[in-house]
């Protein structure tokens, strides 16, 4: 009996897991398509957007745009860093070049 409830609900739980992946799949292609990171697609506004706490919703847009804010930061101070670091390494070059005696090839 107790073998029989359980691959009842492993049927049912293997169900929902499969239209979930394939609502979740669904949702993050249309939100990689999406140009406006703000706009929600209307594959993502399913139950359990309605069913969500606003004040989530606000943590979780607050913390993808600090997320964007300190990548960019990052990246910025990354190529700021290695140009700096070029320029050092262009005053190892020679002042003037060497005269050249002999052609070597």
């Amino acid at each position: 009996m107790f073998a029989q409830v359980g691959e009842l609900i492993l049927g049912q739980l293997r169900e929902i897991g499969a239209q979930l992946g394939g609502d979740l799949r669904a949702c993050l292609g249309d939100r990689m398509a999406e140009n406006d990171p703000d706009e929600v697609p209307a594959s993502c506004q399913g139950a359990g957007a309605q069913t969500q706490d606003p004040t989530i919703g606000a943590y979780v847009v607050k913390q993808v745009h600090a997320g964007f804010q300190d990548t960019t930061i990052r990246t910025m101070g990354v190529a700021v860093l290695l140009l700096l670091f070029v320029l050092g390494l262009s005053f190892l070059l020679p002042r003037e070049v060497r005269p050249d005696a002999e052609a070597v090839h």
